[in-house]
């Protein structure tokens, strides 16, 4: 059970950062994403990882 748990904390916060980089700093253009796009993803993708 242990081990599941940690699983899971590290794959959210795995998920947390990969969505910070690709968001704030995505290295595939040198734009700054939309702030449409931004809000969205964070709630379909951020805030759940954080649940």
């Amino acid at each position: 059970m242990r081990i599941a748990k940690r699983i899971g904390i590290m794959s959210s916060m795995g998920s947390m950062i990969l969505w910070v980089i690709l968001i704030l700093f995505n290295p595939y253009t040198h734009e700054r994403a939309e702030n449409d796009v931004i809000i969205s993803t964070l709630f379909s993708l951020f805030i759940p990882a954080l649940v």
